[in-house]
């Protein structure tokens, strides 16, 4: 990973495919030290290119054009040959996108720490001066093994994964297996802010201050990784995979099914390089039995002879237009190149090939919206994978064996799974006017709403709690009226071309105190 993000230069791609219909990479833009490769959530045409030095460009209809640019709070290798693994690492898009605006990124700062943020975007790119500390993890001592990747799962939150801080062997303390650092982990949060506090943390996530550590364990999802630099949720089927990068003797593919997709695993490092000892076993803290016990990965492949290895992850392929590639995981190594693919199952995949393609120094994989795969290179050039592999698709997968995706501590289960709450946002209006939706339930309950501001609009309204008391059946609609001065605020950010919108989110409460899940929806203010 060290020569990942220090090699500069432009390098040119060796490209092999054996006939015009077999599985090939087709060149789409050049760009600067891409790092990761997305797109928006409703338009897959629409790419966005992430740039180490702390840009985004984005790559519709052949044409290339700025997103972002906050080089200046971005520590990369552009500026300082020293902070070679440091710099703008990738974005990920709200769910309701289109409606708040609201994106985030990850990278590392002025001062080498970790960095997620969230920026606002309207119809012409990032709104750069909306930049607003979500989550900052000191990173103090080494400028390498950052982790990396943001994503949305597919539970709505964000997900975060950190490298382990730097250094042979864990050094500081070690933090992978601690759970009070957020180093060495993938972390989950609901980034919205609350209040005073700048994110949220989902009440399901698997450990708690107090119980199963001091104070930082709040978010963490799972623990025990070195440096996942990439990592992904299948689209299908809700499966978690990370790639997590080796030390000097092995590389590893973790694979963890939906519905845990791996709430509280524990990977093992640094007291595991794949499924073996590590080098820093040895110590009192590997030796004795672990909060929770180590999860082997389902692939792994070793460092021949001490060669340098690096790991990148990818995606479990699903555009249907890849033939047999179709539900396999693709991944590759920087010092190799060759693009391979496996199948993911539990408790080992099978199947590991070559697809025939080389990239030099690939730095990333890519997903847009409708599942189209993309691999991108340090020397700069972003391609699409296209084409049919060759025959040999996955089995289907057995399920898991007993216990083996159940982490400790999972949240009870209710007894009552309470009402059923939906809210129908059809009835809504201009700015200006009444913003009413429809709210039913199944048995009899009674409802609270909260409502507020969304993209543009968030910090500027703020709308009152409602109640409402349903029979069984009963639909009732709940109105809201914003103030002229709300209305104002809300037509000057239209008129700038930025998106305005009303989050309102509900939940029941039968006579037995029984909660429903919540509901929510976007009214879109124009």
């Amino acid at each position: 990973m060290r020569l990942l993000i220090a090699l500069a230069g432009v390098l040119v791609p060796l490209l092999h495919s054996s006939s015009a219909a077999a599985l090939s990479l087709e060149p789409n833009g050049e760009f600067e030290s891409p790092t990761y490769v997305t797109s928006d959530p409703e338009d897959a045409d629409r790419l966005f290119v992430v740039e180490q030095g702390g840009r985004i460009q984005v790559r519709e209809n052949g044409t290339t054009t700025p997103f972002l640019d906050i080089d200046a709070v971005v520590r990369s290798a552009d500026e300082d040959p020293g902070g070679g693994e440091e710099g703008l690492f990738s974005i990920a898009f709200a769910p309701d996108f289109e409606t708040s605006g609201l994106f985030y990124v990850y990278y590392t700062d002025t001062s080498s720490d970790i960095a997620i943020a969230e920026l606002d975007a309207n119809e012409g790119g990032a709104i750069e001066d909306t930049l607003r500390p979500v989550l900052g993890i000191p990173h103090p001592g080494q400028q390498n093994h950052n982790g990396g990747q943001l994503q949305f799962g597919p539970d709505g939150y964000l997900y975060a994964a950190t490298g382990d801080g730097g250094g042979g062997n864990d050094p500081n303390p070690p933090d992978a297996q601690s759970l009070d650092s957020r180093l060495g982990k993938l972390l989950r949060i609901d980034p919205r802010q609350s209040g005073a506090d700048p994110y949220m943390v989902p009440e399901d996530n698997p450990f708690t201050p107090g119980e199963d550590c001091v104070s930082a364990c709040a978010e963490v999802w799972a623990y025990g990784l070195r440096n996942p630099w990439r990592f992904s949720f299948d689209r299908e089927t809700g499966a978690l995979v990370i790639a997590d990068v080796g030390q000097n003797a092995w590389e590893e593919v973790d694979y963890e099914p939906a519905p845990q997709a791996g709430r509280g695993v524990n990977f093992g490092w640094d007291c595991r390089e794949g499924a073996h000892a590590a080098a820093s076993a040895a110590e009192a803290q590997c030796q004795a039995a672990p909060l929770v016990p180590f999860t082997d990965p389902i692939f792994e492949y070793e460092h021949p002879g001490g060669a340098n290895r690096s790991i990148t992850g990818g995606y479990v392929a699903r555009d249907p237009d890849l033939g047999d590639l179709y539900g396999r995981y693709l991944y590759v190594d920087l010092f190799l190149g060759d693009l391979r693919s496996l199948c993911p199952a539990v408790p080992v995949a099978s199947g590991d090939r070559s697809e025939g393609l080389d990239v030099d120094f690939p730095t990333s994989f890519g997903e847009d919206a409708a599942g189209r795969v993309y691999v991108a290179e340090r020397g700069g050039t972003v391609y699409r994978l296209t084409g049919a592999a060759e025959p040999g698709a996955c089995p289907s997968s057995p399920p898991p064996p007993p216990g083996r995706d159940m982490p400790p501590d999972d949240p009870p289960v209710r007894d009552h799974a309470g009402p059923r709450l939906e809210l129908d946002g059809k009835s809504r209006r201009r700015v200006g006017s009444t913003i009413a939706v429809a709210v039913s339930t199944d048995e009899e309950a009674s409802v609270a709403l909260e409502a507020g501001g969304a993209g543009a609009a968030r910090r500027k309204i703020g709308l009152r709690d409602k109640g409402a008391s349903l029979d069984g059946g009963e639909t009732e609609r709940v109105k809201w009226r914003l103030s002229i001065k709300e209305e104002r605020r809300v037509r000057r950010a239209l008129d700038r071309g930025r998106k305005a919108a009303v989050r309102i989110t509900a939940e029941a409460t039968d006579a037995s105190g029984n909660a429903s899940d919540s509901d929510s929806l976007t009214v879109k203010l124009r």
